[in-house]
């Protein structure tokens, strides 16, 4: 969806906002409460929207089952990515690496505990 409002700023020539929006962060963001995560690379957990849900096969009866295992520190854990960042956090502008500590993290806490949609 970004990348679609950019090109089309800049078919009618706004370069400017064009350039803006193209530095916004788009692919982590999940503002609230998770319970479905993905891996990332290596020892990291990132955040699960529909899509991500989607390519997974969707949600089964187990998965519902997990999800609603979970304690609310556990899905306030995985919605850190969101929430941090809305919060205006210091650590999201004083760690450039912030997206990566937060994804360890949430491997390090809730691997194993979370529904876990790895593409099929």
């Amino acid at each position: 969806m970004k990348t679609c409002i950019v090109d089309c700023l800049k078919a009618q020539g706004d370069t400017t906002n064009a350039k803006i929006i193209g530095k916004i962060t788009t692919n982590l963001y999940q503002d609230g409460m998770l319970t479905f995560m993905s891996p990332g690379h290596g020892n990291e957990l990132l955040p699960a929207g529909p899509i991500e849900i989607i390519q997974s096969g969707g949600i089964n009866r187990n998965d519902l089952a997990r999800a609603l295992g979970l304690t609310v520190t556990q899905a306030h854990i995985a919605g850190l990515f969101g929430a941090l960042k809305d919060a205006g956090a210091p650590i999201t502008r004083q760690q450039p690496d912030w997206q990566h500590m937060v994804a360890q993290a949430c491997c390090k806490e809730l691997y194993g505990k979370i529904c876990l949609c790895e593409p099929c």
